[in-house]
């Protein structure tokens, strides 16, 4: 990693102490409800996104929202986690320009999709909100590159490449480091726990080490970031959700993660809804990021 970027990731602001303290709540305790609304009511801007959020205009409420406890149930518990850190990492990296947008809106898309592939088969043991925070941030390393570097950014192409793989190696050259590093070695310095850091570096490894392979559970969240990811760029592709034929179609050119899927994805009526399920986690991605102010 050249110094400039080493110094740029020094320099980037910490999350809000009330994200690290969220993240290691367990929603097994009786009181997870109180203890998320305490951590949000002691950040008022924070308790007053939620609200925001609570009385979204897509799906408003009958009577307005005006305490957090209500917006909280409404949103939902299950999905407040996920809200919450996804305004204080766009908090950091501010999107200014439409290709920042665009990027952020990939992340909330892939974080989405991640996260209902991991509800919809509980077997491969990822816990949905985590599936959610991986995909968030498995792009976070570009934010930094795009940064103030984006002349260097534009010389990546200078280089040949089709694959993602082949993209993280031009960047490599151009940069001393990739993004999906990047990635890691931000959220080390926000301190998000393992195996969170482990996952975004290895997002775009199809072949993955043995010392990965070996813990299932990180295993199955890298596969299901680069899964939701996959989905995510050939739907921009095409203007609209891919089809389970189209992902077949890709897959056949990425053995490994074809193999996982085939081995891991059980659940019948998923792959028989894919294109409603990937419809519906797009609809609900547009309403997070305009939520946000990243339309």
């Amino acid at each position: 990693m050249n110094d400039m970027l080493s110094q740029k990731i020094d320099e980037l602001p910490l999350l809000p102490i009330i994200i690290s303290k969220l993240m290691v709540l367990s929603k097994d305790d009786d009181d997870y409800f109180e203890q998320v609304t305490e951590l949000a009511e002691s950040d008022p801007s924070f308790a007053l996104r939620v609200i925001q959020f609570g009385n979204s205009a897509s799906n408003p409420p009958i009577k307005p929202i005006i305490n957090l406890k209500d917006a909280i149930v409404r949103i939902g518990i299950e999905y407040i986690s996920s809200l919450m850190t996804s305004i204080a990492v766009t908090r950091v990296f501010v999107p200014v320009n439409q290709s920042e947008k665009r990027l952020w809106q990939h992340s909330i898309e892939v974080a989405t999709i991640a996260r209902k592939f991991a509800k919809a088969n509980p077997g491969l043991n990822v816990a949905p909100d985590v599936a959610y925070l991986c995909g968030l941030l498995h792009d976070i390393g570009l934010f930094l590159m795009f940064k103030d570097r984006q002349e260097e950014f534009n010389h990546i192409d200078d280089f040949e490449w089709t694959t993602p793989l082949e993209h993280v190696d031009a960047e490599s050259k151009v940069f001393k480091s990739n993004h999906a590093e990047l990635g890691r070695v931000i959220c080390k310095q926000w301190k998000i726990p393992d195996p969170i850091p482990t996952i975004v570096a290895f997002h775009h490894v199809y072949e993955l080490p043995a010392a990965i392979v070996k813990h299932e559970n990180v295993l199955n969240a890298i596969r299901l970031v680069q899964l939701a990811d996959l989905c995510s760029e050939l739907s921009a592709r095409n203007g609209k959700a891919c089809n389970i034929k189209e992902l077949s179609t890709c897959l056949h050119n990425i053995a490994d993660l074809r193999a996982w899927c085939v081995e891991k994805i059980k659940n019948k009526k998923l792959l028989r809804d894919f294109e409603s399920v990937l419809i519906d986690a797009y609809s609900e991605a547009q309403e997070s990021y305009k939520q946000l102010g990243i339309s």
